[in-house]
């Protein structure tokens, strides 16, 4: 049982929530001013009272997905540290921590600190303070169990997919507003795509210096991370990670606005990065790949398929995850066979939206007789219905009469012998080229 709440307290708190707008998520609470200090009215509210009785109507309760272990990043038997996403929004995100050095009778871990898993939907009940430039939940540095946070395991939805940075200059610097910078990432699961390690050490316990064509960052590798038969990434790669502040404060008066670190999570969320979707195919199976800001063009059961914006390629995706043509995604996986082709098989994609656009082809570009590679891109060709060779195919000719094949995927097709204009993904190769349909609208017949 807590302590008994004073009456003067909560007409406090409640004239601050009127102050606040009611604020209650976890981006409210990170809100913070021009000196990177938190601006909700609970954040640094006091645990007791005059008479020492614990102010409950100051704690907050939030709930949120935990984006590691607890002991994937530091060991549990120093330091009780959770970081939490809203999965429900695409912004919000908050620290839970509790230190070794204030445990109760010489370091036993709390019942009410719960253990945790990556991936684990969590609720947390506890005190806001500012620390190091975020708003955090802590234990206020004491043992009084009373005022140190409450953590239960309530669900396991499984990991969110990571928001990609566009660059390291969006992130690396201080706006107040959050509209960009390192406040508006600040304690989410994020992407970054095709940097490089330019300075430190690949170990535990160390921060190494990135650097990509617009600025450069920091990388910290906590002290649990397993590294083992790991090697430093050569060249540019992509890493998912979460985007963290430790800033001790310079300046007077003190501000708070840099010392801004992406913490890797696992080693196995860095990859090669791409620049374009055909360069899959140059990897070998089994090999790590990213690439960034590719078009969905078309989404089959099971898979679909993405390409560059300025079309000069394509690519399968192996994922049941939903995406909808038009969505511009990033996507982290393994490269994989598909109907004896490389493919990408999904680990983490992250959506935006535009729109993919056609390439005009005939049949000496689908034969490989006109240079071009278009496999995997959504193209458009004019031809002729043929005859049906079963299981949704049919052959097709094409209008320089060329013979390659159609894969209805189930949806209607028009008579042998009628003229029409495709809008399909090219998959298969030179030597056996496909054009796959997405949805009804993809074939249409040519008035003539």
């Amino acid at each position: 049982m807590r302590r008994t709440i004073s009456i003067v307290a909560l007409i406090f708190v409640c004239c601050a929530f009127a102050l606040s707008a009611s604020a209650a998520t976890l981006w409210d609470y990170q809100a913070v001013n021009a000196y990177g200090l938190g601006t909700h009215p609970l954040v640094n509210a006091p645990a007791y009272n005059s008479n020492e009785d614990v102010i409950e109507a100051n704690m907050v309760t939030v709930e949120g997905v935990a984006l590691a272990g607890m002991d994937d990043l530091w060991s549990s038997g120093a330091m009780y540290a959770l970081f939490i996403q809203d999965e429900t929004s695409d912004r919000g995100g908050m620290e839970i921590w509790a230190g070794s050095f204030w445990w109760p009778l010489g370091g036993w871990i709390p019942e009410q600190y719960a253990p945790f898993n990556a991936g684990d939907r969590v609720r947390v009940t506890g005190f806001l303070a500012d620390h190091n430039g975020k708003v955090f939940i802590n234990d206020r540095h004491t043992n009084d169990l009373e005022i140190c946070p409450v953590v239960e395991v309530i669900g396991h939805p499984g990991l969110p997919d990571p928001e990609l940075i566009p660059s390291l200059s969006n992130c690396n610097y201080f706006d107040k507003t959050r509209n960009d910078g390192g406040e508006r990432y600040q304690t989410r699961f994020t992407m970054l795509h095709g940097v490089q390690i330019t300075a430190g050490t690949w170990a535990n316990n160390e921060t190494l210096t990135i650097a990509d064509e617009s600025g450069v960052g920091s990388l910290y590798i906590p002290p649990m991370v397993n590294l083992s038969g790991v090697s430093q990434p050569a060249g540019k790669f992509s890493v998912v990670r979460i985007y963290d502040q430790e800033d001790g404060g310079s300046g007077s008066p003190v501000v708070y606005h840099g010392v801004y670190r992406m913490l890797l999570r696992n080693a196995g969320d860095i990859a090669i990065a791409l620049d374009v979707c055909r360069d899959v195919r140059d990897r070998a199976v089994g090999e790590q790949v990213a690439v960034a800001r590719k078009v969905v063009s078309r989404v089959y059961e099971g898979r679909f398929f993405i390409q560059d914006s300025d079309r000069t390629g394509g690519v399968e995706v192996i994922s049941s995850r939903p995406v909808t043509v038009g969505d511009v995604v990033s996507i982290m996986g393994t490269v994989t066979e598909s109907n004896g082709q490389k493919a990408l098989n999904a680990k983490y994609i992250v959506k935006s939206r535009i729109s993919a656009a056609p390439l005009l082809v005939n049949g000496r570009t689908l034969t490989g007789q006109a240079g071009l590679d278009v496999f995997g891109l959504l193209v458009r060709c004019v031809g002729t219905i043929g005859t049906s060779q079963g299981g949704g195919l049919y052959s097709f000719t094409t209008d320089d009469n060329s013979i390659i094949t159609l894969n209805s995927n189930g949806y209607a097709v028009p008579a042998t012998g009628t003229m029409v204009t495709v809008t399909a993904v090219a998959s298969g190769n030179a030597s056996a080229p496909v054009l796959m349909l997405g949805n009804a609208k993809d074939i249409a017949s040519v008035v003539q």
